[in-house]
């Protein structure tokens, strides 16, 4: 893979981040330096990796949905599910998703880190166009993956999307 073309959703309601980008300046995304550049040309049948890191969460519905989604789109896809250490009892709800046509779950053996954890489910993306959620995510739109794919841009990073419930957790 010459080039991963980051895009990036976040979603967790603990990591709130807002960035401007430049294209052909550097940008750091989680510690990894990379240059943007951008055409605003679409791409048609693009090829989508979802990458979801996950520590001690039930992504179970999150993933269902996403398969949802995702058969009712003409893309090839791939979902991979990296569990960065979670404790036994989680890991016993999680890994029902390995069963999922698409899905990829891997366990590491111990916590590597929220960036070390991102980069590798980016070095192992099968497709170029990446997609990172964050476990703690839910999908609010039955067209979500529809509309982000029609917003898909040949080259660069589609960053957004976020929502937060109206009561703050505690």
């Amino acid at each position: 893979m010459n080039e991963i073309v980051l895009w990036y959703l976040l979603t967790s309601r603990a990591n709130s981040e807002r960035r401007n980008v430049t294209p052909g300046r550097p940008l750091s995304v989680n510690n990894c330096k990379t240059t943007l550049s951008y055409q605003p040309t679409r791409i048609h049948n693009p090829m989508i990796s979802i990458l979801i890191p996950i520590y001690n969460y039930n992504i179970q519905a999150l993933v269902k949905d996403l398969v949802d989604q995702l058969k009712t789109q003409p893309v090839a896809w791939e979902i991979r599910c990296y569990d960065d250490g979670s404790t036994h009892q989680w890991k016993q709800h999680i890994k029902t998703i390995a069963i999922l046509n698409g899905v990829t779950y891997q366990e590491l053996p111990q916590n590597i880190g929220r960036s070390a954890i991102r980069n590798l489910l980016a070095r192992d993306a099968q497709y170029d166009f990446c997609l990172f959620l964050d476990n703690d995510s839910g999908l609010v739109r039955e067209d979500f993956i529809e509309t982000y794919l029609s917003h898909l841009p040949s080259k660069g990073l589609l960053y957004g999307g976020r929502v937060y419930e109206q009561v703050r957790p505690k």
